[in-house]
């Protein structure tokens, strides 16, 4: 998703995902296939928001959540600083891995790579400071010395963009949002009610809501604008609980289509007699996509 997903993109996701499932490993291998999901269709966030409900699991699975989609975003040089063994993490060996950008495979000394690129990025952890130095694991056999900057620690994470210049290499931080290309989701979790969610966000967010009651799809594809995100800075897309789907939080179905700028039926005469959630997303943003450029051809076409 470009163009109108270079905003950025939210999901939201219910905290009972994991709810039901029966074995750690098929839990973890659930983790792991919407970690890909989202990377694939380039997600910045992935947010679960609390459904007031209560089930023997839920604590553990909250950390489940969090200890498995941070562990598969860390690039694996990372994670020997990150993560001790424990046993939300004791599957993840089933998984496989994200392959985004930041998740680099190259070896060769930074000399090597910059004969063939004038610019790498790198993401990597911060070992050691001495004095106005430090020295930063990138990846790669030595560890990288630069100048330490205001705010540096130890054990921390640091994006970095290294260009080489007339012979001269110069390797600063920078921030997630000034890499031309998509570095990873971040992991959220929100204890507030859904609608103080929509509401702290409403002026900045474009909320599609996916539920049965929405608009085909279909007859958006047929539309020469799909829809508009009226100057909106980010794209948030919302997923209903397990049992209830996301109109449970409404009094009736002109307060929940009112909430969002967009609701969508993704599904059209299905061939089974339920969508299961994990089944969802994957199709929900696939048609998303879809739906965002045809949206970028519009405005392409318009200028």
């Amino acid at each position: 998703m470009d163009g109108l997903k270079r905003m950025q993109c939210k999901v939201f996701i219910p905290l009972d995902f994991l709810k039901s499932i029966s074995t750690l490993e098929y839990k973890t291998i659930l983790l792991g296939n919407l970690s890909r999901f989202c990377c694939i269709y380039k997600i910045d966030e992935i947010n679960f928001y609390d459904i007031q409900d209560h089930w023997k699991e839920k604590g553990f699975e909250e950390e489940l959540i969090n200890d498995v989609l941070n562990y598969l975003m860390a690039p694996q040089y990372i994670r020997k600083y990150l993560f001790q063994k424990k046993k939300t993490l004791t599957s993840v060996g089933l998984l496989h891995p994200l392959n985004t950008p930041n998740h680099p495979v190259e070896k060769e000394p930074l000399e090597t790579q910059l004969s063939q690129t004038n610019t790498i990025y790198r993401q990597g952890i911060i070992k050691n400071i001495i004095g106005r130095k430090m020295l930063v694991d990138i990846g790669l056999p030595e560890d990288l010395e630069m100048d330490s900057f205001k705010g540096s620690s130890l054990n921390q994470i640091v994006n970095l963009k290294i260009d080489k210049m007339e012979g001269v290499i110069s390797i600063v931080p920078v921030e997630k949002r000034n890499i031309p290309f998509y570095w990873g989701y971040t992991v959220n979790f929100y204890l507030d009610d859904l609608d103080k969610i929509l509401e702290k966000s409403k002026k900045t967010d474009f909320f599609i809501a996916t539920s049965k009651r929405g608009i085909n799809y279909k007859n958006l594809l047929l539309t020469e604008t799909p829809f508009s995100t009226k100057g909106k800075k980010n794209l948030s897309i919302f997923f209903g609980p397990r049992s209830g789907g996301l109109m449970q939080f409404f009094k009736s179905i002109d307060e929940f289509l009112s909430a969002f700028d967009l609701v969508i039926n993704c599904f059209d005469n299905p061939g089974t007699k339920s969508i299961r959630l994990e089944e969802a997303i994957p199709i929900t943003l696939s048609i998303i996509d879809i739906l965002c450029d045809r949206g970028n051809a519009m405005k392409n076409n318009e200028n």
